[in-house]
This record gives C-alpha cells, structure tokens and sequence, in this order.
C-alpha cells in the first residue's frame, strides 16, 4: 500500500512537470508565430501625436480630430511612406510649439532615435533638414534652432560645437 502511493505520488509529479513544460512550449510557438505572422504583412507604418493626440478639459480627455490634426497625421503618414526604409518606420511627436506650428519629432526605421523639427508655413507642414543637426544627446546645434526660429518651447537648450570634443550648451 505504502509503495503505490509513492508510486503514485511520482506519477503525479511527472505528469505534472511535462504539462508544465507543455504550456510554455505552447506560449513560445504562439509568440514565435504572431510574430512571423506580423512580419510577413511587410512594413508598418507608425505615426504618434504624443502630446496633440488628446486634449485635457477639468477631468475630461478628449481624442482630437480637428482639421489641424488630420492634416498632420497625414503629412506623418506622407513622410513614413517616402521613409524609404523597409522595416516600420515611425514619426512620434514629442513637443509641441504653443502655437502648435513647431513639433519636435523623433523618427527613424525599425528602432527610431533620430530627431527632427517640422513647421507649419501658410498652413503646410515643412520638415526640416535633420542631417547632423543634433548632438549624441538630442539637443538641437543652435546653428540650426536660431535661424529656423525654433521656439524656446520646444528647443530650451541648444549645443555650439567649438570642436569635436568641446561643445557649448547655451540655454536660449
């Protein structure tokens, strides 16, 4: 009697630890498929409003679908298309001029991390040339926010490069 319940007892440990092993054999095959499946679809295109997405009234938050931000997601969207990259490529905004004719936005394929300014001018969205206009850090060089009239807003803190290795952040 006393050897069928340790008999038993191991049977029970047994069954038990493969149906462990049978569940996360399970979750890694779904995760591996949802994942190929994703990808074969091809690119994706990404485009974030970040801080213009919704609105804050009281205790209220609203989406916004004004004209002013189906204009820009479209012209995110216009610039994903034309990214040239071949993975997903995403446009996020990070900062907002008051006005909201300045964003800052970060960009890039796969994993973005490049930045770059857009304004609005007569009621278009511009992007501004972004090649070698920010530092390791993101900070904007002031050779680019100064005549470009970034707004203080969304670019407090600019970088002069006396040299390569000796730059000057000045608080505009």
């Amino acid at each position: 009697m006393l050897n069928d319940l340790k008999v038993h007892k191991h049977k029970v440990k047994i069954v038990f630890g493969l149906c462990i092993i049978l569940l996360v054999i399970s979750v890694f095959v779904f995760a591996f498929f949802r994942f190929f499946d994703n990808r074969s679809e091809g690119p994706v295109s990404h485009v974030n409003l970040g801080p213009l997405e919704y609105t804050l009234s009281g205790d209220n938050l609203t989406k916004r679908t004004d004209e002013s931000i189906r204009n820009l997601r479209s012209f995110l969207e216009n610039l994903n298309a034309t990214s040239g990259c071949s993975g997903d490529v995403y446009h996020t905004v990070l900062a907002v001029s008051p006005d909201e004719q300045q964003i800052l936005l970060r960009y890039g394929c796969d994993h973005p991390n490049a930045r770059m300014f857009a304004v609005k001018k007569d009621g278009q969205w511009h992007a501004l040339s972004s090649t070698n206009q920010f530092d390791q850090f993101g900070i904007p060089r002031c050779e680019h926010t100064d005549p470009n009239n970034i707004s203080r807003t969304i670019a407090p803190v600019c970088v002069q490069e006396n040299t390569a290795f000796d730059p000057t952040y000045i608080v505009r």
